[in-house]
């Protein structure tokens, strides 16, 4: 049972995206943490851990491995049309392996892989970026390929399953501006091309009620199909400002379109506080969005003598309008034991969504708490 996650438990995605162009490989690193995600209807605990390696000076390896543990109860649709509630339990693997290379000129290139297992879910997906630093390191250029294929079925039906192959690639820029302030211009697009039986989507034990109103009225429930194609993109522009020596304000703003006409816009605002010389570090962070429906998304679905093509009961296509606010602690010290550095963090993030044409789901709420400790040696 896949649920979809990506939008509020970002931990559980943190081996399928990277960044290039980093900085300096450090030294030998190593890191834990654990963060609890609980809503109206799931929990899940994400262990994470991770480490480091420098195999040279401009070669460095970077390995991590999460486990989701999911439990709780996902809302299903039955044919009278009655919203119940099906429980499970599970757990969903996730191992990445990247390698970072440093050449001559301010050049980086990150090679990435990174494989996801649940018992009815597998995912492979490939990354190859580079950075490069121009005009005396005033500016910053970097860029990313994906290359991914996903194959899914359901553990209670072995004739049912699906796959999906996806290619993205992300271009941006980031200018030094001043002293104290810094912009990055940022550009992402993805092409998902996805079997013809089931589409694009999120999950293979959704179904969809159905009423017919031919000359015998009749309510159905079909299995949920999305379109087999989407193309979707996005474009971002951040802007980072020193208040003041110990003080940093990072303000970003999104914009999002797909062939399914969803488009949506988010706002995030982050203020962050360093004391003691950088070994307090607080970080205070608000974040607010909204999105339109697909264009196949229906409440009810209601057809007279014949049936939808597409059908969709995945509250994330049925248009949303959500914010959330998040705070985060970090200490940090110096020279502890055999460490040069060692580090715990602690966050609490609060989750508001509200679903436009979603009667049996019109809200949501979520709190995600978390807490981790890393060291360099």
């Amino acid at each position: 049972m896949r649920v979809q996650l990506t939008r509020i438990l970002p931990v559980a995605c943190a081996g399928m995206v990277w960044s290039v162009g980093a900085g300096p490989l450090a030294e030998e690193h190593v890191g834990a943490r654990v963060d609890f995600y609980v809503d109206e209807s799931i929990q899940v605990v994400s262990p994470t851990v991770e480490g480091q390696l420098d195999l040279s000076p401009k070669v460095g390896v970077t390995g991590r491995y999460s486990v989701d543990v999911l439990s709780g109860a996902t809302r299903t649709q039955a044919v009278d049309m009655i919203s119940s509630a099906t429980t499970f339990n599970e757990r969903r693997h996730q191992g990445n392996l990247s390698s970072t290379i440093q050449h001559p000129n301010d050049r980086t290139t990150r090679l990435a892989y990174t494989l996801s297992y649940e018992p009815d879910y597998l995912s492979n997906l490939v990354s190859v970026g580079f950075s490069k630093e121009l005009f005396e390191r005033m500016s910053t250029m970097r860029g990313a390929y994906r290359l991914g294929y996903d194959s899914f079925g359901t553990t209670a039906e072995e004739a049912i399953n699906g796959w999906a192959f996806n290619q993205g690639a992300d271009l941006s820029w980031s200018q030094i501006l001043s002293r104290r302030n810094q912009g990055t211009i940022s550009l992402t697009g993805d092409y998902i091309r996805c079997a013809e039986s089931l589409g694009c989507q999120s999950s293979a034990y959704r179904y969809v009620p159905v009423v017919d109103m031919g000359e015998t009225m009749a309510v159905m429930s079909l299995r949920e199909r999305h379109p087999a194609m989407r193309l979707r993109g996005a474009g971002a522009l951040r802007f980072s400002q020193a208040l003041a020596p110990d003080l940093a304000l990072h303000a970003s703003y999104r914009y999002y379109a797909d062939t399914w006409m969803v488009h949506g816009h988010t706002g995030n605002l982050a203020v962050a506080k360093s004391l003691l010389e950088e070994q307090v570090v607080l970080r205070a962070s608000t974040r607010g969005g909204w999105q339109s429906r697909a264009s196949f998304y229906r409440d009810d679905y209601v057809e007279n003598a014949r049936l939808p093509e597409y059908r969709s009961a995945d509250s994330e296509l049925a248009g949303v309008t959500s914010a959330m606010v998040r705070g985060q602690l970090e200490r940090n010290w110096s020279a502890v034991g055999p460490l040069l550095n060692f580090g715990l963090s602690l966050r609490v993030a609060r989750f508001w969504y509200r679903y436009h044409e979603l009667a049996e789901l019109p809200e949501r709420r979520a709190w995600l708490v978390g807490g981790g400790a890393n060291g360099s040696f």
